[in-house]
């Protein structure tokens, strides 16, 4: 046994001496560092894809090719063997042909953007456009928002048996709300005083949701101001026939201040719109 070892020994020893462990190569700390580095960046990037991908089948963009392709194990390798500069370009012209099919969609020339209102209830100034979506930004990213319940309300307010209409209009970068009522043969435009800006802003801004629940029209704006803290309020709106008038039935405001040294910082709620804006 002894002997069976020390031959055995021997011949690691000769195996090791001729040369046959010369190409057996330990990396630097350096290049483990780097691996690990560009392992961190890369699923990053294939983080970015596939969250871009979701907003491409969202918004029905139809964005295909190599850029968009949604094999994870593939875009990691492709990353891992690119440069850092050819990485970025690619998350560039992903994110500038998602923005451009999200622009081709908010426009207001864009046919499925415009409500199926009657002609009467668009703004006689073909500056103003009624649209169903915006292009907007806020809390800090840019997204397809449409602040009207799938983009136009329907409703028959007033009891006529005739539908009316809650939809969004659109002026430069100011986007307003407006309700367009049946009246006998016509129809008749009421403003509300819901406006905001269509650009938005990336560290504060107010952002609205309006909705139909039955008879309620319900208003939630959520409120944010950078280093200082968020609010929201909630409205519930009904129609009062006979006053020809919204009427509030319940309105509840929060806020959360941001704290310094323990004192919160100065943080008001969203002011309570009204509805019933004469035109």
């Amino acid at each position: 046994m002894l002997k069976k070892i020390m031959t055995l020994s021997a011949a690691m020893l000769v195996f090791i001496m001729s040369g046959a462990f010369a190409e057996f190569y330990v990396p630097s700390m350096d290049e483990i560092e780097n691996r690990q580095e560009n392992e961190s960046r890369c699923k990053g990037y294939v983080g970015s894809v596939l969250e871009l991908q979701k907003k491409n089948q969202q918004y029905q963009c139809g964005l295909t090719g190599a850029l968009w392709n949604i094999d994870k194990q593939q875009q990691f390798e492709w990353c891992m063997g690119e440069l850092e500069e050819s990485v970025s370009a690619a998350n560039a012209k992903r994110s500038e042909e998602i923005d451009a099919c999200i622009s081709r969609k908010t426009a207001t020339t864009n046919p499925q953007n415009i409500p199926e209102i009657p002609a009467v209830c668009f703004h006689p100034d073909s500056r103003y456009k009624a649209v169903k979506s915006l292009h907007r930004a806020y809390r800090y990213q840019k997204s397809l928002e449409q602040p009207v319940e799938n983009g136009l309300i329907r409703y028959d307010y007033n009891k006529d048996k005739k539908e009316d209409f809650v939809f969004l209009e659109l002026h430069d970068h100011l986007a307003k709300v407006v309700v367009c009522f049946s009246a006998e043969n016509t129809y008749r435009r009421q403003l509300t005083d819901i406006e905001f800006s269509a650009r938005g802003d990336s560290v504060e801004g107010e952002q609205y949701r309006i909705s139909q629940d039955q008879e309620i029209l319900q208003v939630e704006i959520s409120s944010l101001i950078h280093n200082t803290g968020s609010s929201f309020r909630q409205i519930e709106y009904r129609y009062h026939v006979a006053k020809q008038a919204f009427e509030i039935v319940k309105n509840h405001a929060e806020s959360t201040p941001v704290y310094y040294d323990g004192v919160p910082s100065p943080m008001g709620t969203p002011r309570t719109p009204s509805l019933n804006v004469p035109q």
